[in-house]
């Protein structure tokens, strides 16, 4: 996983803890917009792209999900969930609508269930396999809305997210870049070359 190994040749100092403010931030999403992306991609993406605003409430219930029992702090937690969030969406749209190929509802669970089954916020390889076995445990509950189809590509995303490169399927691709979009929390610098998607490539390229 050579590709996989390239996301690395920039990042943080392994031994350093990450900064975490004490209990969880429950910023609405325009407010993490604002907060957020005032960074990396604000000029690219707001001067370039007009982002639908998608209902919060969709989301609220797996938000909660993803943040009960959640220890890890921020650095793989809920201001890392929103951030991916809003770069799936950004990903996603086109002239200010949702592009017709991508299924949004499973971009935004994404973002919050990928890292779900984290054991520590360095290199748990793994995570993704069981944040995708666990998905079954709430199929009647948090995923009664989803169809099969839509079940099987998150489960799909995430199942790979940390392992594969790209899949083909634009919706989990985007699942993809959503997440590597982030990295520069860790102090890894996203590579334009290895990104899953050319939205993601784009983007990449602009906050390098």
């Amino acid at each position: 996983m050579k590709w996989l190994n390239d996301f690395f040749k920039k990042k943080a100092d392994p031994k350093a803890e990450p900064r975490e403010r004490k209990g969880h931030s429950l910023e609405s999403f325009v407010d993490v917009q604002e907060r957020v992306y005032g960074r990396a991609l604000a000029g690219v993406a707001f001067s370039e792209q007009q982002i639908p605003r998608l209902p919060e409430s969709d989301i609220l219930e797996v938000r909660d999900f993803a943040l009960n029992g959640w220890m890890l702090g921020e650095t793989h937690g809920l201001p890392h969930w929103q951030r991916v969030e809003r770069n799936g969406i950004l990903l996603s749209t086109v002239d200010g609508r949702i592009r017709e190929e991508i299924n949004i509802k499973v971009v935004r669970f994404f973002a919050y269930l990928h890292d779900k089954c984290r054991i520590d916020n360095w290199k748990d390889i793994e995570h993704g396999v069981r944040a995708a076995d666990m998905l079954l445990t709430i199929k009647d509950t948090i995923l009664k809305g989803f169809t099969d189809e839509e079940f099987s590509l998150l489960e799909r995303a995430c199942r790979f997210h940390t392992t594969a490169r790209r899949t083909g399927n634009p919706t989990i691709d985007v699942c993809f870049d959503a997440d590597r979009l982030d990295l520069g929390r860790v102090g890894i610098v996203p590579n334009p070359k290895l990104m899953a998607t050319e939205q993601g490539a784009y983007y990449a390229a602009k906050i390098h």
